[in-house]
């Protein structure tokens, strides 16, 4: 017999919310379907599933004011689409500190928010309200589920507001499992601190219990013709070696494994390569595999 396992999809840099409740243009389309025919009837039997939702819907209706501005040809309005969401969103997600005047209302603390209340619904479905955990994040989704799980560990206040309160273990990520990131541009979006400063995700999370090793593993993806997307392994290369000025890895971390892929296609010629990882047939396997280990866990 399986057991229960929890699943969330992060999306990445771009405008999502309005077109989510059509099943044809909702952001992780592509990866719902895939999990579903990888996993058949395990899906439905043991997978709790839940798409995250992150981004601030003002900063979305903004991008697509300046789309509109300045119309360009479909080429270059894709091209500029990509650039004018990575910009906007990078911008907007700055971390001005919990006393602060200007956190209670900033992109930072709204995305934080967002996570926080998916969590939620999904542990509200979950018996005894505990699974380990697999997330799938893209583009700047990565970023944002690093700063997450670190903020939740530190300070309540960082993803509920400056009133405070709880956040359950489940919640603040301690039962994460497996992280699996596609384009990720942590690197860039942390450039502003020393690598040997810097401190991964806790992949297994502390609460994950004991867990076959197919069902705990940290993988990024990226396509050498994806501008957005970065290797992950050197910003913690410090970390891994014990050399972190004023924390060491727990027992059994994994670290993250880098994993170059070439999309198919044409669009895997081109920077339009970042959007279509979670098509690819070699990302969503390993998907596959490593949910089905959990559901198999003894």
């Amino acid at each position: 017999m399986g057991k229960e396992v929890a699943v969330i999809a992060v999306h990445g840099i771009g405008s999502y919310a309005a077109s989510f409740d059509d099943p044809d243009t909702r952001f992780d389309r592509h990866l719902l379907r895939g999990l579903r025919s990888g996993l058949k009837q395990d899906f439905d039997a043991f997978v709790r599933y839940e798409p995250v939702l992150w981004s601030d819907a003002k900063l979305e209706r903004q991008q697509d004011t300046l789309l509109q501005e300045n119309k360009r040809e479909k080429l270059f309005r894709d091209l500029s689409s990509l650039v004018i969401e990575s910009l906007s969103d990078a911008s907007n997600y700055q971390y001005f500190g919990v006393e602060d005047s200007r956190f209670a209302g900033s992109g930072y603390l709204i995305a934080n928010r967002l996570y926080h209340d998916a969590l939620l619904k999904l542990q509200g479905r979950l018996t005894g309200g505990e699974a380990p955990l697999v997330i799938v994040a893209q583009s700047m989704g990565c970023h944002v589920t690093s700063s997450y799980q670190w903020d939740a560990a530190k300070d309540p206040r960082r993803i509920l507001g400056p009133q405070g309160g709880t956040v359950s273990a489940f919640c603040a990520l301690q039962t994460t499992a497996s992280v699996f990131f596609t384009g990720c541009n942590v690197p860039i979006l942390s450039m502003g601190v020393p690598r040997e400063h810097k401190v991964p995700m806790r992949v297994p999370g502390p609460r994950a219990g004991l867990l076959p090793a197919e069902g705990t593993v940290w993988r990024n993806y990226f396509d050498p013709d994806d501008v957005l997307g970065f290797r992950m392994q050197p910003e913690f290369t410090t970390f891994f070696s014990g050399q972190h000025p004023s924390l060491k890895p727990a027992e059994g971390q994994a670290q993250v494994e880098d994993r170059r892929i070439e999309i198919q296609g044409l669009a895997g010629l081109t920077p339009f390569a970042h959007n279509e990882y979670w098509k690819d047939a070699r990302v969503l396997k390993d998907i596959v595999a490593a949910i089905r280990a959990l559901i198999n866990r003894p």
